[in-house]
């Protein structure tokens, strides 16, 4: 800009009467008096823009500021509580294998349908498991083995029907835990006083949802199936009669007089069952049993009057309740200026010149994708960008480049049964500021 000024200065002195007159001034003056004129002159052309008036030679070229913007937002933090589930280390063995094969041979399951898968599998339980409150089966006896004695007609426990439902959820890629329900005086009560049933991670609803395969039911309100705890809390608040029970087989509806007299005896089973609910969890090194207080009191150390071991009490329902499956979305901006590295090149003197500035060095949308899951048993990354197909990942990351407007990024983690979690997602716009 300085330089621009001079030469306008100079054009002006060069201006058509002006050169005519000077070039014949200087023809009829002395050598001498010639040389001092053009070292003036030059002089003149030297002097620094601020003394003709004009701006610094750096002035920053006037840019417009693009700003990139959250609209919305999907993307949950992780859930560590996936680490406590006991679950398989791996459902591509042999025995996850034939556990597939044995119920596929009899049965066909749409694994798309969330839930209707799990409670598929579960209606297969209860209609291939009959049951007896004495014969519990042995701990070494396998899901495969109780199936096969149970079509010789050996009858099993509720706590048989909940670890084969667990072993055949698993095999398919749904996340289940078996749950103990126990009523307030299970420390030193008679035989019965505690029920087993399962509870699954629903990737659609995000949520567990409570199933009890020995019964062939469970629980809903208005609509939405719910979790044991969930049962209790309406409970608590004098609303058990507003809770649906339901048959996990559409086909068990064809005697609807025996359907009805069945769920009246459910409620009334279950009412003895709200005294505390137990898990089995990996803790450290040990497995041990999280026993959460609904309508119990102290941690019960015996369990109908023998002793428990490894019990542990927990308040708060959140330490059950956890989530699973889902998947978390980082950006990471490439090769630029982050708030972790200051600013070089950028010579700012005020807050006003850092915003004037602000054009020339703000973040662009260039980003490094980072996934992180919390799902067992997983398998892959999946990706898409402004809702077009999804497209697999061979391992976490991805580079993604915004345009002008709104950018669409979604997420999800897929295990090795194929089963894919819940979407995270991000919309970013990229525009001008307003």
């Amino acid at each position: 800009m300085g330089r621009w000024t001079n030469r306008v200065w100079c054009r002006g002195l060069r201006g058509e009467g002006v050169h005519r007159h000077r070039k014949a001034h200087f023809s009829s003056l002395p050598t001498n008096f010639m040389s001092q004129c053009r070292a003036i002159c030059l002089a003149l052309l030297l002097l620094p823009t601020v003394a003709s008036g004009s701006e610094p030679s750096d002035r920053v070229e006037k840019k417009t500021l693009r700003t990139i913007e959250v609209v919305e937002t999907d993307n949950p933090p992780l859930n560590p509580g996936v680490r406590k589930l006991v679950v398989a280390n791996d459902i591509r063995d042999a025995y996850h294998r034939s556990l597939r094969s044995y119920l596929k041979g009899e049965h066909t399951l749409d694994l798309s349908s969330d839930p209707g898968a799990q409670f598929q599998i579960a209606a297969w339980v209860h209609g291939h498991i009959a049951h007896d409150s004495f014969n519990t089966a042995l701990d070494e006896a396998t899901t495969l083995e109780i199936l096969q004695r149970a079509t010789s007609g050996e009858r099993f426990s509720c706590a048989d029907f909940s670890n084969v439902l667990k072993d055949l959820l698993g095999a398919f890629g749904f996340v289940s835990r078996v749950v103990s329900l126990q009523s307030p005086n299970i420390a030193y009560g008679s035989l019965g006083s505690g029920h087993v049933a399962n509870e699954f991670w629903s990737n659609t609803l995000d949520k567990w949802i409570f199933v009890d395969a020995q019964w062939g039911l469970y629980a809903r309100h208005r609509g939405r199936p719910l979790n044991f705890y969930e049962i209790a809390k309406r409970r608590q608040a004098g609303k058990f009669g507003e809770v649906e029970f339901l048959p996990v087989s559409l086909g068990a509806t064809s005697d609807p007089k025996k359907l009805k007299q069945k769920i009246r005896e459910y409620r009334a089973f279950l009412k003895d069952y709200f005294g505390f609910l137990s898990t089995r969890y990996r803790y450290v090194e040990q497995t041990v049993n999280m026993v959460l207080p609904i309508e119990g009191r102290s941690l019960p150390l015996t369990f109908q009057g023998l002793g428990r071991n490894g019990q542990m009490l927990i308040t708060d329902p959140a330490e059950h309740y956890f989530s699973l499956n889902h998947t978390s979305i980082l950006l990471y901006y490439r090769d630029q200026p982050t708030s972790g590295h200051p600013l070089s090149g950028v010579d700012t003197k005020s807050s006003d010149d850092y915003l004037a500035r602000m054009p020339q060095f703000a973040a662009q949308p260039d980003y490094t994708v980072v996934l992180y899951s919390n799902t067992p048993w997983m398998d892959r990354y999946e990706f898409s960008v402004d809702g077009g197909a999804w497209t697999a990942l061979e391992d976490n990351t991805v580079t993604w480049t915004l345009h002008e407007g709104i950018n669409r990024f979604a997420a999800r983690a897929v295990n090795h049964a194929g089963i894919a979690g819940p979407k995270s997602a991000l919309a970013i716009r990229y525009s001008f500021a307003r």
